[in-house]
């Protein structure tokens, strides 16, 4: 996308150009060839660095429950069964998001394989992807330099980099609704021609994509700003050709077939089993006008998780938005790019705060809008030799608050649930103090150093004015060469009273820019470290456990809720019982296939007590409310931080009676350790835990975290 829009930069260069001749043409076409060469340069710089940025730990923390687990599972799924069509969840239908970034996903696990990094690798490629267009759109519109720093800038951005760590749909969304709007306000821009009609062809395919994403909102909210751009700056005119009918069909190619394919196969007369009632009805309507998904947040909910999410260069926003809105509402036709930038945020930002369902990654598509404006106006702070006003109170604002987030990390005490953590935790806490801190300071002091001098400079110049008056009196009494001398002299001195972040150069404004990227680097290391010790919700230990015991015939089940992370690392589906959640209308589409694998608790109790291996994975405080003999309660075979794993077979193929066989030692010893490092044992019978080394730790109780950590 991105070479696609520099690619018509240089089709316009070459027309502008062709009717030059002789040495004028010449001169053109070299510096077109040189302009090309840069763009070219840059972009594939750009991509190396941004791979090594967003792919680089991809594949070092276990899949979040239930976001990750979810949107894992259904590509593993379809890549299994070949059905590209019907998205399943744990074997039923899931129709909640559109098919785009399961397919991709699904392709990649059958060429790779199932794990983390192939389940992130489509969500890091699309924020590189983004990446890449804001910098192709701002270099464009800005230049270079500006180009450059609204791709770190947006990179950087707090909530836009976790976020790609992540297996979720809004940066797909993101990215499509970026390259949508960006090839929006670039075609508006030109004249008739190829280069028009190319542009607004990928911005309806971009459309397409973002509605194949996450749904009808991927047309809206393009076609919402687009249009409140076009009528709050005038821009009717310059609308026209947006060759409708051909965009038309390019976005109908893409985006029907599998709305019609699945509309067709998953059709029924009640709305209950229905596609298309609960696509469109219940997934967009009423999912944004009521309360359906009981994800009520109050209307403000946005404004503190934009701030916070744009970190670290929301420390400059006001400062960004002053220079797009240079002129005011007058100078709005003259300042358009500007404005689109602002609508854009304005626009995506009102329609999610409306909606009675809102989520933190619902804000994502506004941060490319929001990285070109900082982009632009960091560039020019970056090339000023000088370090002004705005800059100074940025940098000032940003260090309070490093230093605010310091005393915060290293006075937070570790929640209690989280007791088990606090060796691993610890650490992290002093580094994230110590580095914010000393950033701050550092900061504050730069700060402190460029206004005291700044001061100084006034003071001087004021005092070089008035010897200036009285050496210019002076000055009548000499003779003509004197006062030659003199005047020399005094211009000298008035060269050296200019402001001293000028006199001192262009690495006083660099130096201070690239501080509060520094102070703010540490939490992009610490990130997918402490998103693993903190996610209490994972299976993954005990997944690892049983898949080597695991056979055809054995059943696992769930009780009382679905892990969504089980059935990725397990490779298969799972049981479950008394819990429906996210699943019930698939469960409801098709009883004939979910009767059996979905029920209550009294059905779970006639199979446990059946002649057949059945495991059983439940939160650890459940086990004596599903098991309250102690005489008949099994013991645990292996935990996670949250849930334990139990058999109806003595030792359940861990080395007990029921199977022949154990756990390789290397095994037990990966699936017993939890996140945060301390060790729980696979095997626990009664009051005590089975070590590998066959020695018994005496923990009378059943929660692991309120005892110490096993040798």
């Amino acid at each position: 996308m991105a070479l696609f829009f520099h690619q018509h930069e240089f089709s316009q260069a070459g027309r502008t150009g062709a009717g030059l001749t002789g040495a004028a043409m010449s001169a053109a076409a070299a510096a077109a060839s040189g302009e090309r060469r840069a763009w070219r340069r840059d972009l594939t710089l750009l991509a190396a660095l941004g791979a090594v940025w967003f792919f680089a730990v991809l594949g070092f923390r276990p899949l979040n429950n239930p976001d990750e687990g979810r949107y894992a599972e259904i590509p593993r799924e379809m890549a299994a069964s070949g059905d590209f069509v019907t998205p399943r969840l744990n074997g039923v239908k899931y129709f909640e998001k559109p098919p785009l970034l399961y397919w991709l996903s699904a392709a990649t696990f059958r060429v790779a394989g199932v794990n983390e990094f192939t389940a992130r690798f489509w969500n890091a490629l699309f924020a590189l992807g983004g990446v890449l267009a804001t910098y192709a759109a701002a270099r464009v519109l800005y230049g270079r330099r500006a180009g450059w720093w609204a791709a770190v800038v947006l990179a950087t951005s707090l909530l836009y980099f976790g976020l790609s760590q992540m297996v979720l749909l809004d940066m797909a969304l993101a990215a499509a609704m970026a390259g949508a709007l960006f090839a929006f306000l670039l075609a508006v821009r030109r004249r008739r021609g190829g280069a028009r009609a190319g542009l607004f062809m990928v911005f309806y395919a971009c459309m397409a994509l973002a509605v194949l994403t996450k749904g009808l909102v991927g047309l809206v909210l393009p076609c919402a700003v687009a249009f409140a751009w076009v009528a709050v700056c005038g821009q009717w005119r310059e609308l026209w050709p947006a060759h409708v009918l051909g965009g038309a069909a390019v976005f109908l190619a893409i985006a029907a077939p599998w709305h019609a394919l699945a509309a067709l196969e998953n059709c029924s007369p009640e709305k209950e089993r229905d596609f298309a009632w609960f696509y469109f009805v219940h997934e967009h309507f009423l999912r944004y006008t009521t309360r359906v998904h009981g994800r009520v947040q109050p209307w403000w909910f946005f404004a503190p998780v934009l701030i916070g999410g744009f970190l670290p260069w929301a420390a400059f926003g006001a400062q960004a938005l002053r220079r797009s809105l240079a002129g005011g509402w007058r100078a709005r036709r003259e300042n358009r790019e500007g404005w689109f930038f602002v609508l854009w945020v304005v626009v995506v930002a009102v329609f999610f705060s409306m909606s009675q369902s809102k989520l933190i990654p619902y804000i994502l598509p506004v941060f490319p809008a929001l990285a070109v404006p900082a982009g632009r106006w960091l560039a020019e702070e970056w090339a000023a030799r000088r370090v002004s006003p705005g800059l100074r109170r940025g940098v000032l604002g940003f260090a309070v608050f490093a230093l605010a987030l310091a005393a915060g990390a290293a006075a937070w005490p570790v929640p209690p649930k989280y007791a088990s953590l606090a060796p691993v935790v610890a650490p992290w806490r002093w580094v994230l103090a110590g580095w914010l801190g000393g950033g701050a300071v550092a900061l504050l002091a730069g700060v402190a150093v460029v206004a005291g001098n700044a001061g100084r400079s006034a003071a001087g110049a004021g005092a070089g004015g008035a010897a200036a008056g009285a050496a210019a009196g002076a000055a009548g009494k000499e003779n003509e060469k004197e006062n030659e001398n003199e005047n020399e002299t005094e211009e000298e001195k008035e060269d050296g009273k200019e402001d001293w972040g000028a006199a001192a150069g262009a690495w006083v404004p660099r130096g201070l820019i690239a501080g509060v990227g520094a102070t703010f680097a540490v939490l992009f290391v610490a990130f997918n470290p402490l998103a693993g010790c903190f996610d209490v919700r994972g299976t993954k230990s005990i997944a690892l456990a049983l898949a080597p015991v695991l056979r055809p015939g054995d059943e696992v089940f769930v009780l009382g809720e679905y892990p969504q992370d089980l059935p990725v690392y397990l490779g298969r589906t799972v049981n479950v019982v008394d819990y429906a959640g996210e699943l019930e209308f698939g469960i409801r589409a098709e009883p004939h296939r979910t009767a059996s694998r979905f029920i209550d608790g009294a059905a779970f109790r006639v199979r446990w007590g059946g002649p057949g291996v059945v495991y059983a994975v439940l939160r650890r405080r459940a086990l004596e409310e599903w098991f309250p003999d102690p005489a008949a309660r099994p013991g645990v075979l292996a935990e996670s931080a949250r849930f334990v794993l139990v058999s109806n077979q003595r030792g359940g193929g861990f080395g007990g009676a029921g199977r022949a066989g154990r756990l390789p030692d290397w095994d037990v010893g990966r699936a017993s350790r939890l996140p945060g490092g301390a060790q729980s044992a696979p095997h626990r019978s009664g009051g005590s835990i089975l070590l590998p080394s066959g020695k018994r730790d005496a923990c009378p109780t059943s929660r692991r975290d309120a005892c110490p950590a096993s040798p």
